[in-house]
Order: C-alpha cells, then structure tokens, then sequence
C-alpha cells in the first residue's frame, strides 16, 4: 500500500493563495452587462475572425457604444473609428455566456499595443476622409485577415462596389460607395470632400507609414491625443445605459456591404 504524506505549510499557503485569487478577481468577475439570451442576436456579440473583413454587429455595437461615451465629452465629433485588429473577444466568449464582465472587458480589448494604446482627435476634410478609407478597404482587399477592416460608428462602406471597381479596373466615384450619417436624419449620405470632419482614430493605425498604408502620414499633424482608451470608453457607455445592452437599429445595420 503506497502513503500519500502530505506537507501542512505547503497546503496551507495553496489554499490561502487561493482565496487571495479569488479575492482580488471578486470585483473584475461582477457582472458589468447581463446578455439576454431571447434577444435574437445574441450570438453576434461573439468573437469571430470575420470581423476583420465583413460587417459586425459586434463592431457596429463597440464603435457606437464608445462614439455614445466619446460626445459627452468631445461633442463635436462626426464618427469613431476601431481597427478590428484591436478587437480580440466579443461580449459573450461562449454561447452559453450570460453576462459580461472585466476580464471579458479586457480580453475584448487585447489587440492594442501596450505601447500605443490611445486614440487621437482630428478634424480632417472629407476629401482626407474619403482616402483613408479606400486605402484601408484597398488593403483588405489584398489580404482581408491580416490588413484588417477599420470599423466605423457612423459610416457606412459598399467594400463589394469598391472590390468589383478595382477588378474591373474601372473609375468609382468614392462619396457613392463611402457614406457618412447625417446627425439630423439618421440617414447615410454622401461625404463632402470639402466640409471638415472630427473623428477618433486609434494611435496603433495613425503611426503606420508604409509602403501600403500612407494617408496616415499625412493627416497626422491635425491630430491630438485624448486621454481616454477604448475600453475605458466601453466601460463608461456600460454606465450610461446601466448595464443594459440593446440591439438598436443603429447596431445591428449594415455598415460594411
């Protein structure tokens, strides 16, 4: 017969060190959003890669939640952008998943560089707009996993126009197929190359100088930095709307056709 010995000193600081785990992740595991499971489309708040290159009510839901948080602050901006790179986790990690909390929070969150993860302000023109979204667009079109979409709270993207025009190689006007939404109406319209726009633009994208991503370069010098992240700005819309997650028509639109 084999003895089992046991060390006290050993199995006393295993089970102290785990209630201090347990401890510290008490607050971060509280609930922050309770997801339910009748709204039909749940299970769009989860991750998937095709966020990278097509639309996303999860995209749709992040950028509008932090454009909400954004203009109480910064009432003058026209639209928030994200890099879906910087999207890691959805809302719900599994189907079965019925509430969201810190660790989702910062799991949601984990493609931005430790080193540049703030966002910056500018106002640039529609003109300047227009060309930093074709050339992203562009991009992913080229490889749609690792040149990744940036995501839009307010504009929406006809990706597929875009991708037959450059097939074709024939001549599109750009204000058709990238659209802005009028503040008034709600509607998308088209963007007026010459009228000034403020926007959010992640630091992680407005740094890249290549040679295929180059408009950043260029509007650089009329942006400045907030003080503010994203998931800090996600967090503050969870306190606006008391925790409580709809899927507005705004969210579950098509931004990206």
């Amino acid at each position: 017969m084999i003895k089992h010995y046991t060390n006290p000193l050993k199995d006393f600081f295993n089970i102290s060190l785990q209630k201090t785990i347990k401890r510290l992740l008490r607050d971060d595991l509280k609930p922050l959003v309770y997801l339910e499971d009748e709204i039909k489309l749940s299970n769009e708040f989860m991750y998937t890669n095709k966020i990278r290159y097509q639309n996303s009510v999860l995209a749709n839901l992040i950028t509008s939640a932090i454009k909400t948080a954004a203009l109480k602050k910064y009432p003058d901006i026209d639209t928030v952008s994200i890099p879906a790179t910087i999207i890691r986790s959805g809302m719900k990690s599994k189907p079965q998943r019925t509430a969201f909390n810190n660790v989702d929070l910062f799991d949601m969150f984990k493609g931005v560089d430790v080193n540049v993860e703030g966002i910056s302000k500018g106002t640039i023109t529609g003109n300047e707009l227009i060309k930093l979204i074709f050339e992203n667009v562009k991009n992913n079109l080229k490889s749609p996993t690792r040149k990744a979409l940036i995501h839009w709270s307010d504009i929406q993207i006809d990706r597929t126009a875009i991708e037959k025009a450059i097939t074709s190689k024939r001549k599109i006007d750009l204000s058709k197929v990238i659209k802005i939404r009028n503040k008034k109406t709600g509607q998308f319209e088209e963007i007026n190359r010459n009228k000034n726009y403020c926007i959010l633009l992640a630091d992680k994208y407005l740094i890249k100088d290549n040679d295929f991503i180059r408009v950043p370069s260029q509007i650089r010098h009329k942006f400045t930095s907030i003080k503010e992240t994203y998931d800090e700005l996600f967090k503050e819309y969870i306190n606006i709307v008391n925790g409580k997650v709809q899927l507005t028509d705004e969210i579950i639109e098509k931004r990206i056709l």
